[in-house]
């Protein structure tokens, strides 16, 4: 055990904490002291340790709302199986097929990292592969790619009545994937 005379400060602790982040908290709170600086800092730590469980159980809803419909309604494989489409516009297909492609390379990469892992009981491989994808691939989900009309294999819109069942009138994928997308957003920066 290492001992010092000096005990630690709270000018000491803006040493060790970036700089670029306590100076936001500064100007938000408009502190006079180290004490206050910290003061705000640790309670807004608290407030997004109060916020995570929040989003991590919307992610968990959303991601289970997908799953369960689209192996009801595509296959158990869904996520292999999707149909996709790309749009006209040079702009928008490129877009798209990005996120085609970060998709399939998603899935491999997950199937990779668990082919060797046995499932645990009551879950398949399938269910085991859906749990380790993260919050941008269900994000990715609800891009336009992913909707094509009057195709079997197709998430949106089919899925949209059962994933969704209390939308709002007018919603559809792409609008709701800019509102999930602003909630990644914030739990990322939380």
């Amino acid at each position: 055990m290492i001992h010092t005379t000096e005990s630690i400060t709270y000018s000491n602790l803006s040493d060790v904490l970036p700089s670029q982040r306590l100076y936001i908290f500064s100007k938000i709170f408009n502190t006079t002291n180290h004490q206050e600086l910290h003061g705000a800092y640790i309670w807004s730590l608290k407030v997004a340790a109060s916020i995570l469980p929040l989003i991590s159980t919307l992610e968990i809803a959303l991601r289970n709302a997908i799953h369960n419909t689209a192996s009801r309604k595509i296959s158990l494989d869904w996520y292999e199986t999707l149909a996709t489409k790309t749009r006209s516009s040079w702009k928008e297909r490129q877009r798209d097929q990005k996120n085609i492609d970060w998709h399939k390379n998603e899935v491999i990469r997950i199937k990779n990292k668990i082919s060797k892992k046995i499932a645990p009981k009551g879950l398949n491989k399938h269910d085991l592969l859906v749990a380790k994808m993260d919050f941008g691939f269900w994000d990715n989900l609800l891009r336009e790619c992913f909707s094509k009309n009057r195709d079997k294999n197709s998430l949106w819109p089919q899925c949209i009545p059962l994933v969704f069942p209390n939308l709002p009138k007018g919603y559809t994928n792409t609008t709701i994937q800019q509102e999930v997308s602003k909630i990644r957003e914030m739990r990322n920066d939380i």
